[in-house]
Formats: structure tokens, C-alpha cells, sequence
């Protein structure tokens, strides 16, 4: 049985709050309800993968499917760039987030318009809760595209669990090895997925 993070009173009362917020942002900015449904503060998840990008100290980060920018808006680094498909939802983002990010329309196998936007290297390439719709070898080109063409020292990145169903995908440990070393493997304490850092450079993604 999967074992979940429950959110106390305190926490349960401000996702309650940010619901309503973003569902008022979700109609002046006409994107979809879905991203008003699991702000910052109701998936503990987002605060895990933000405390894990912060241990690696990184100047530049790059979060792909940024949604609102609640993860990468976190983030303790000098440059911060999202890149997300749906362009009402950065309306959004830009509103909430001002200056702190730079955002753009895009998705992960938009390598040469990603490699425009970010112009220079990254030390760190997040995507969470999207890679498990993609199959292995959609993601994996497309991922190690990126790490060849920004130079990325690491990747996060979430695999589902295998005794989670319902879901398309599930990566882990044994495919991500191909990027790089693992240096971290956490179990999220939504009990449904595990977080990945990979240190790239240990194989097809190495980095020159």
C-alpha cells in the first residue's frame, strides 16, 4: 500500500485558498481549470523537487512544462526560464511571477527554439509530471538533444511508480542511467512517483 503525505489543517486551508485564486486567474487568462487544481501549497511533490534543484547550487535552470512557474519561480538561481506548450497558462505565469522568470511557448522537442530562448548553457533541466506520457524513445532523443545542446549538468525528473496504475509510462532508474549517473533517488511523498537527479555525462547525453 503507497503511503502519502497527508496536508495538516494549515496547509489545507492555503491549497484551498490558491485554488480559488487561480481559478480566478484561470478565467481572466482563459487557460485550462486543470492547472488550478494542484497549486504549490495541495502537492507536496512541487516542494521536493524545488528542495532537490536547490542542492545542486545551480546558476541557470530550465523547467520544461512550467505550467503556472509555481516550481521553477522557487528555485534559488541567478536565470530562470520556463517553457510550456499551453500560452494562456504563461500569460498566467507571467502575471504571477513578473521578472523573477522568463517564459516561453515550447515543448521538449523544440530543441532549436529552446537553444534561441535559454542562449548558453544550463546547470540544471527539470521536467516533472508530463515525461510519463511520452514513450521511452520520444523522450529519451529528445532529452539528450537538450543536454548536447545546452550543456546541462543535471536533469530532474519523475518516473511513476510501477504499482501505480492508470498511467501510459513508467521510466526510472535503469533508463535515466543513460543520461548520466544518478545522484539522487527520491520517493516523492505523494507515494506516486520517484524523483530523479541525474549528474549528465556517463553516457548518450555526455557532455563535452
Amino acid at each position: 500500500m503507497l503511503r502519502l503525505k497527508r496536508i495538516g489543517p494549515r496547509s489545507l486551508v492555503l491549497c484551498a485558498g490558491k485554488r480559488i485564486y487561480f481559478r480566478i486567474l484561470a478565467r481572466r487568462y482563459r487557460f485550462s481549470n486543470w492547472h488550478a487544481s494542484a497549486p504549490y501549497e495541495c502537492r507536496p511533490y512541487k516542494a521536493e523537487v524545488v528542495a532537490l534543484a536547490n542542492t545542486v547550487d545551480p546558476a541557470v535552470v530550465l523547467e520544461i512544462g512550467c505550467g503556472l512557474g509555481e516550481i521553477i519561480s522557487r528555485v534559488n538561481c541567478d536565470s530562470r526560464y520556463g517553457v510550456d506548450l499551453d500560452a494562456a497558462v504563461l500569460e498566467g505565469a507571467r502575471f504571477l511571477h513578473g521578472n523573477a522568470c522568463r517564459f516561453a511557448v515550447g515543448s521538449l522537442s523544440d530543441g532549436d527554439a529552446l537553444f534561441q530562448f535559454v542562449r548558453g548553457r544550463v546547470d540544471l533541466l527539470i521536467l516533472v509530471n508530463w515525461p510519463h506520457r511520452l514513450s521511452w524513445p520520444d523522450l529519451s532523443s529528445a532529452v539528450e538533444k537538450v543536454i548536447h545542446g545546452l550543456g546541462a549538468r543535471y536533469v530532474l525528473i519523475d518516473g511513476i511508480r510501477p504499482e501505480v496504475t492508470g498511467y501510459a509510462n513508467y521510466h526510472g532508474r535503469t533508463r535515466f542511467e543513460a543520461w548520466g549517473e544518478i545522484a539522487c533517488e527520491k520517493i516523492s511523498s505523494d507515494g506516486a512517483r520517484v524523483l530523479y537527479l541525474v549528474r549528465c555525462g556517463n553516457g548518450p547525453g555526455r557532455v563535452e
